[in-house]
């Protein structure tokens, strides 16, 4: 039988989005100063937390220069996809936390599909050469896909100083241990869309 055209309909792809904020040294260099103070603070583990990892809720003032960013992010990432809503009669609200690995820190598998969460990411403030975090689609995990198929293999990104990684929220992915005495600082987040009336 004769092909004259194929097409393509994406069924098992889900992209995750990788850039590097421009001018982020400022940026990080704030946060940094807020993150030491707020951990020094408040040492205490919150519930859940792995071992060699502190986390804390705190709403720094500096806030406003990473998120009006990811908010720019997030409106590039949705025009990208053919959706029947126009992203900017779309409102974003984001919930974040700050992450402090230690050598050895890790985080295990997990997503963050709450119920009200959409999209997540993070945003890495102190990250070289402090290991990778590493994605996986449930048919991957289960072994449902040899590992040479499209679709089959995890997919691992080694974050640096100030890049920005962004995915749905449903999106299985673990934090591999911390190799050295430089600690891993970032904070991640969950956007939830909602509808503006």
């Amino acid at each position: 039988m004769q092909v004259d055209q194929t097409s393509k309909i994406p069924v098992l792809h889900v992209d995750v989005w990788y850039s590097k904020l421009p001018d982020s040294a400022a940026l990080n260099n704030s946060l940094l100063t807020e993150i030491r103070v707020h951990k020094a603070e408040d040492e205490r583990l919150m519930p859940y937390t792995n071992p060699g990892c502190w986390r804390g809720e705190k709403r720094y003032k500096c806030e406003q220069d990473l998120f009006s960013r990811v908010r720019a992010q997030m409106k590039t990432i949705l025009m990208s996809y053919p959706l029947d809503i126009n992203p900017d009669a779309l409102n974003l609200s984001i919930e974040y936390w700050t992450n402090v690995n230690s050598r050895g820190g890790s985080n295990q598998i997990h997503s963050h599909n709450l119920e009200s969460s959409d999209w997540s990411g993070c945003y890495y403030i102190q990250s070289t050469g402090t290991g990778a975090i590493r994605f996986y689609t449930e048919q991957c995990l289960h072994q449902q896909i040899k590992p040479y198929m499209p679709f089959g293999a995890t997919v691992e990104i080694f974050p640096e100083d100030g890049d920005l990684v962004m995915f749905p929220s449903y999106l299985l992915h673990e934090v591999m241990p911390n190799p050295g005495d430089r600690e891993r600082i970032n904070i991640a987040f969950n956007i939830t869309f909602t509808a503006r009336v």
